[in-house]
């Protein structure tokens, strides 16, 4: 668990400088600055060691942020950049479909995923809203294949060639312990919604607490009601939203959602030192409630 953008940043270099075969590299935002100039500099070094390295940026969230000279000196160092849906006449297909992940994958082996973009704002070198608290979780074992798998193929929906995924899995080790790590993707190509899904299987099996932060409470019915539900069971419900919002008609969105909540006994807290960009969601397990605690 990592709690913070910097200690995600120093994660990320750490798997990077490790790498032997490939890196593949998936965000929504990338930004040049402190963070964005030691990242590329380790994928520059990796990728004149022949290191395999592929990176794919979302073209809206990165439209008015990328370096002018990202393609061009990610082409001069033999690193395959790609942008995910670029902008097209069908305004709908390029403001609705997008790629929010955020993760690094290194030989199949490390991954490491969660709500940090690449941005000086992450690891609070540049001062926006407060303090950007955020987190990212850095795995190792069969999970990471999943990962990859997802990152696989978006990249062959924007490319085209279809990648042998096989040549991508890791050899890991193992597991030493009973934990289970289980990825999972949503997306425009699954109807079947797994994000919103998971969600709501989790609400309606807690029986102690949900405790969950997010930059943006933004509730359809179903959510709504599966969260009311949960409360007036007499689970431990509790929110954490941002104390100081990064858009304000989101945030008067957010607030909004507060009294029908509050009415039935959900707990709702505000980040006052910042911004919370984090969404994690945590339920009936003390363990890890511990763990993370002192964050």
């Amino acid at each position: 668990y990592l709690k913070l953008g910097e200690e995600m940043h120093q994660a990320n270099l750490a798997a990077i400088k490790t790498a032997e075969k490939f890196i593949f590299l998936e965000y929504f935002i990338v930004t040049g600055g402190k963070m964005y100039d030691e990242l590329m500099a380790a994928l520059y070094e990796k990728a004149a060691a022949g290191v395999e390295i592929r990176m794919m940026v979302d073209e809206m969230g990165s439209l008015s942020t990328l370096p002018k000279d990202f393609y061009q000196s990610c082409a001069a160092h033999q690193i395959k950049s790609i942008p995910y849906n670029p902008l097209s006449p069908s305004l709908f297909k390029f403001i609705s479909f997008r790629d929010h992940r955020k993760m690094t994958i290194v030989d199949g082996r490390v991954a490491i995923t969660g709500g940090i973009n690449i941005g000086d704002e992450y690891i609070n070198e540049k001062v926006r809203f407060g303090h950007w608290k955020d987190m990212a979780l850095r795995l190792e074992g069969e999970a990471v294949f999943s990962l990859t798998t997802m990152f696989i193929n978006m990249w062959d929906s924007s490319a085209g060639p279809v990648s042998p995924l096989a040549r991508f899995r890791g050899r890991v080790a193992p597991p030493a312990g009973n934990e289970l790590v289980m990825p999972f993707c949503d997306g425009p190509m699954n109807a079947r919604s797994p994000a919103a899904n998971t969600y709501m299987t989790i609400f309606a099996n807690a029986k102690d607490y949900l405790y969950l932060t997010t930059p943006y409470l933004i509730l359809d019915t179903d959510l709504t009601n599966c969260i009311l539900l949960a409360a007036r069971s007499g689970v431990d419900v509790r929110i954490i939203t941002p104390g100081i919002p990064d858009k304000k008609l989101v945030y008067a969105t957010t607030r909004a959602f507060y009294g029908d909540l509050l009415a039935e006994g959900v707990r709702i807290y505000e980040y006052a030192p910042g911004f919370i960009h984090g969404k994690v969601l945590v339920s009936d397990t003390p363990t890890a409630i511990t763990r993370q605690r002192g964050a």
